[in-house]
């Protein structure tokens, strides 16, 4: 299967990408240096295709991916805000390029959950042509959503922590009800172009955990003589999508939660046993994983100083004349943004006595890499997932 990752910088000579299959597709915006600095690109590829055997394992390293980048670094090697016109060209160069799924772990605050013309165009030339697109929900906290994860044919994706509760940075807007599954987003490993492995939190992360499981899914149907239908495997995950506890936190929880082998049985029925792993079921949904450990740590990496991802603030350019405010449950200002940004968790602030709205995302400080405690569940490790759809199937 083919997967685009529309993005900021990355480094493909990471050990964990050296090897992988993936290739550039393109930069929308020119590089400030040939260095690249800022993580979020190489991040969020890596949890997607990380190579068996290198410092990070990905999701679905066995599919081929596209990098688009959307992002640039500036001089001081943060990264720059984009707008949805350069989202909305990037993701009609993934679709031209054959692209099946597209990962999008970014995006702009919408008080109405409407894009621009040219990105909603984009998008729906995607439903059209049966692809699909999902994108990160955001990390506002607030019930509010970003395009493009509200509109109706992504598959839009929250953040979780390793119980399954909605993490509070994890944006619940009333179109995620729909469109929307929860997914691990907390202290999610990926590579680093600075300190080779670094843990970060976002919606950003939790998105390519999807798109992984939707690749695997399509590669699925494909080695069980279905046609792969994006589509048809986002319907599955939001039929699947476990529901959270009703003491009124269930709206956080947009559509449930992802369950890999409900998603499995939903999509592919009957044929669901020669997928899955022996002792795995899909009977009960709930939520659960096929791995503990997909993602693996050398036990003697260093303690690296923590750094500050790269701004994503207003565009002024590009962009609707004012930002559009968003509200958190009290009816305060939250932030205003008027550019595409990646939806990375940002630090708790501390109380303000007026509302204010913050123009720039700072990002969030990288945790460090300490021994984090083991998972009970996180993205499918690829040989324990579906074995003979990764085995046997190279898509």
């Amino acid at each position: 299967m083919k997967i685009a990752i529309i993005d900021g910088p990355v480094d493909l000579n990471h050990p964990s990408l050296r090897q992988a299959r993936v290739a550039s597709g393109g930069e929308f915006v020119a590089p400030a240096s040939p260095m690249i600095q800022s993580e979020h690109g190489t991040h969020v590829t890596s949890v997607l295709m990380g190579t068996p055997g290198s410092p990070v394992l990905g999701v679905a390293p066995n599919c081929s991916a596209t990098v688009f980048s959307i992002y640039r670094e500036n001089a001081s090697g943060q990264i720059e805000p984009s707008s949805q016109s350069t989202l909305a060209l990037a993701i009609n160069q993934a679709l031209a390029a054959g692209a099946d799924v597209i990962n999008i772990s970014s995006g702009q605050q919408s008080a109405t959950g409407q894009a621009d013309r040219i990105l909603v165009d984009a998008v729906r030339a995607c439903e059209r042509a049966g692809k699909l697109i999902v994108a990160a929900a955001g990390n506002d906290g607030c019930r509010c959503v970003q395009v493009p994860g509200s509109l109706a044919s992504v598959l839009a994706v929250g953040a979780c922590d390793p119980a399954g509760n909605p993490l509070p940075f994890s944006n619940f807007g009333d179109a995620y009800l729909e469109n929307g599954i929860l997914a691990p987003g907390e202290n999610i490993a990926g590579a680093s172009p600075v300190r080779n492995i670094s843990l970060r939190s976002g919606t950003s992360f939790a998105a390519p955990i999807v798109t992984g499981v939707v690749a695997l899914l399509l590669s699925c149907l494909r080695r069980t003589g279905r046609k792969a239908d994006p589509q048809a495997v986002r319907a599955a995950l939001l039929e699947s999508a476990v529901p959270c506890r009703s003491d009124g936190s269930a709206s956080r929880c947009l559509a449930g939660r992802l369950d890999i082998p409900a998603a499995v049985a939903a999509l592919l029925g009957e044929q669901a046993d020669a997928v899955m792993p022996s002792g795995a079921t899909a009977a009960a949904p709930h939520f659960r994983g096929v791995s503990a450990r997909p993602f693996v740590q050398p036990s003697s990496a260093a303690q690296p100083t923590a750094t500050r991802e790269g701004s994503m603030g207003d565009l002024s350019a590009m962009s609707a004349p004012s930002a559009p405010r968003i509200f958190g449950p009290d009816g305060s200002v939250l932030r205003s943004s008027a550019g595409i940004m990646p939806s990375e968790a940002q630090p708790a602030a501390p109380a303000a006595p007026a509302a204010v709205a913050a123009p720039v995302d700072h990002g969030v400080a990288a945790a460090p890499i300490a021994a984090p405690a083991p998972y009970p569940y996180h993205a499918p490790h690829a040989a324990a997932t579906w074995s003979g759809c990764r085995r046997r199937h190279r898509s």
